[in-house]
């Protein structure tokens, strides 16, 4: 039977590998690197935006910071955007994101 021919990997993946290395298959070390696990280290306030019907990134990962950030006492604001995916591709979600941010950045910058 003739080797089996890998199939090169997704653009994803390979900006994946280039921003966290080749480790990116280990379990460990991806738990180690979660910004959920370094929650108690933010000192500023945190605002999350995410589409629910992103495929790109699940929104649990959106959920899993926003809890970990409210166990360590955190603040942070968790906005949930109906209706869009993870490349914002309709005017009222973009239009959307730019109130919330402006909203957040008033309320925490003036």
């Amino acid at each position: 039977m003739a080797a089996m021919q890998r199939l090169p990997a997704r653009p994803s993946r390979q900006t994946w590998r280039s921003r966290i290395g080749e480790q990116s298959s280990d379990p460990a070390y991806l738990a180690a690197i979660s910004p959920a696990r370094h929650a108690a280290n933010v000192k500023a306030p945190v605002l999350l935006i995410h589409c629910e019907q992103d495929l790109t990134v699940p929104i649990g990962q959106s959920v899993l910071e926003q809890s970990a950030l409210q166990a360590a006492h955190k603040d942070v604001q968790f906005v949930r955007i109906d209706g869009d995916d993870h490349y914002l591709m309709q005017q009222a979600t973009r239009v959307r994101l730019l109130q919330e941010i402006e909203k957040f950045l008033k309320a925490h910058i003036g």
